[in-house]
């Protein structure tokens, strides 16, 4: 498991948590917040591919 793969589980983990416990005690505010976590952990995957590409790239040639 790399680095990406446990920042994702712990931010939708976080989250998660903060939506069951604004359910539990009724904040809004809270589960609003717990919700901007979850699709954080979700763009993440994005940033994980291009971080991924970039790497494989083949190095330019430089001009001729």
């Amino acid at each position: 498991m790399n680095g990406w793969v446990l920042a994702k589980y712990a931010l939708t983990l976080a989250g998660i948590g903060l939506v069951l416990a604004a359910d539990r005690t009724g904040a809004r505010w809270l589960g609003y917040t717990g919700l901007v976590i979850i699709v954080l952990a979700f763009l993440l995957r994005f940033l994980q591919r291009r971080a991924a590409a970039k790497a494989a790239a083949p190095p330019e040639r430089p001009a001729e």
